[in-house]
């Protein structure tokens, strides 16, 4: 019997890389989460500024179309 456990760090790759086959997670939020953790730039503050930056330029897109 020759079974593969993987590594902590293979468990957290196929995560970061399946964030887009989740039901429910927003295509552009995965697209920054993957961004943010593939240039190990991953941190709280990180994400949240560019979490705000999505919101602003769809605040700004919700006012170009009114």
């Amino acid at each position: 019997m020759n079974s593969h456990v993987k590594s902590g760090n293979e468990t957290v790759e196929e995560f970061f890389k399946g964030l887009h086959r989740l039901q429910g997670v927003d295509k552009h939020i995965a697209d920054i989460v993957l961004d943010l953790h593939c240039k190990g730039a991953l941190t709280h503050r990180r994400l949240a500024n560019a979490l705000l930056e999505l919101r602003e330029e769809g605040d700004n897109e919700e006012d170009k179309n009114a």
